[in-house]
């Protein structure tokens, strides 16, 4: 459906086009990681007001045929675009500050391995060198290095996918999730 054969290296980001979710970042790092990988392509889920800049800096950047504004996904169909991509990005800013985006948690469901910002919530489930990197917020040349790190070894990039997945089985799931805070509630009780 997105014409990625298996030659190409895809790179996801999902979210609102809002300057808290950091994705001029995201889009000024191709420009880094296509003048050493040329089938390295950025989909980008979602839309909003900043749109026009996403366009004038892949225009700016010569990447726009590197990088693909899908729009709109139905939340039920994420799953596909999930399992589709190798890499997921969240590149928050600090400012605005952005919490934990609950896409970085449906990517890491999938088997992504993770490059985001070490802002927000991203450091909550993204463990640096174990299921993903963390980059330095609002900086494209870190977040192009974090990603060239995993396209050029494939056995960690696989290793990170399958440590997200098993972190999310084991830590952040619902019902983990309840169980670590009816613990917490009953502590307090006694």
């Amino acid at each position: 459906h997105l014409g990625i054969g298996d030659d190409v290296i895809a790179l996801l980001m999902v979210g609102r086009f809002v300057p808290k979710k950091g994705f001029a970042t995201g889009i000024k790092a191709m420009q880094a990681i296509r003048s050493r990988h040329s089938n390295a392509r950025l989909l980008i889920v979602g839309s909003g007001l900043l749109e026009p800049e996403y366009r004038r800096i892949m225009k700016e950047s010569g990447t726009e045929e590197a990088i693909t504004l899908l729009g709109e996904v139905l939340p039920a169909d994420l799953k596909y675009y999930y399992s589709a991509c190798d890499i997921f990005l969240m590149p928050s800013e600090r400012f605005p500050s952005d919490g934990l985006n609950v896409v970085v948690v449906e990517a890491m469901a999938c088997g992504c391995p993770v490059v985001a910002s070490s802002v927000g919530g991203n450091d909550l489930v993204v463990f640096d060198g174990v299921n993903g990197y963390l980059h330095r917020a609002g900086d494209a040349e870190d977040l192009a290095a974090k990603v060239e790190m995993l396209i050029d070894d494939q056995h960690r990039r696989l290793d990170m996918g399958i440590a997200s997945k098993s972190l999310v089985d084991e830590r952040f799931n619902w019902k983990a999730i309840a169980a670590y805070y009816l613990a917490h509630y009953h502590a307090l009780q006694s």
